[in-house]
């Protein structure tokens, strides 16, 4: 079966739009600089906790959680459940979830081979890019095709709808050697406010000559948003 993907889970990448209106046709551009922007005065101000759920026909039904405040970050995906305190200007403290209980990590500076504090906290957003409130794959994915925006709310949040559709369109399935049909629709979900990244969706058919059908279905979506969030780093205690 060839793999159809509606978009890479996800950071938040903001954008600013050129001349869109609601219910027009339109694209979406990107501006990384203002995600980051917005991102920091955030958690710099009150912080934020966010919880997705995901599905999709491989991995199935499976969550992950983040939260940021101060110079304090968290998450908790794919089985790892991880603090990471860069409070401290000569160190770094993670502090990790293994065989039930709390283990912490101190890393000085001055003992590594040149990582500064301004690296880690690099990493961290780039973690947050790839896998929470921003998509890194939106602008390259949707702007292949014309997106009709609307709006909607997702988890309370007032965002902007952009969805697509492709109706009867002749593909080749490379992996089983097949031309078939394809018949799809994906929408995208992005905080109005932030420019966060606050879920997806798509779901799509292939028929092929014999009449045989393969359909496939997946989601991301935001079940929690809660700013001025007081991130406490757990102890065995």
């Amino acid at each position: 079966m060839e793999k159809l993907f509606l978009l890479p889970m996800t950071i938040g990448l903001c954008f600013a739009l050129s001349g869109c209106k609601k219910g027009e046709i339109c694209k979406i551009e990107y501006r990384v600089e203002q995600a980051i922007e917005k991102f920091n005065n955030v958690k710099n101000n009150g912080g934020l906790y966010i919880k997705y759920e995901y599905y999709n026909k491989d991995e199935g039904n499976y969550s992950g959680e983040y939260a940021a405040k101060n110079d304090c970050y968290m998450y908790n995906i794919y089985g790892t459940h991880c603090y990471t305190d860069l409070s401290d200007e000569t160190k770094s403290v993670v502090t990790v979830f293994e065989d039930g209980k709390w283990v912490s990590e101190e890393m000085y500076y001055a003992s590594t081979d040149g990582i500064t504090k301004e690296d880690l906290e690099r990493q961290d957003i780039e973690f947050v890019a790839t896998r929470f409130l921003f998509n890194y794959n939106i602008d390259n994915y949707y702007d292949s095709y014309e997106l009709t925006k609307t709006t909607a709310k997702v988890c309370g949040r007032v965002c902007d709808k952009y969805s697509y559709k492709i109706k009867d369109e002749k593909r080749y399935n490379y992996y089983n050697n097949k031309e078939y049909t394809l018949n799809m629709k994906a929408s995208i979900y992005i905080d109005q406010e932030y420019g966060f990244y606050l879920g997806s969706e798509s779901s799509s058919t292939m028929t092929y000559a014999d009449g045989k059908e393969e359909k496939s279905k997946s989601y991301d979506k935001c079940v929690s948003f809660i700013l001025n969030y007081d991130l406490v780093i757990p102890t065995n205690e």
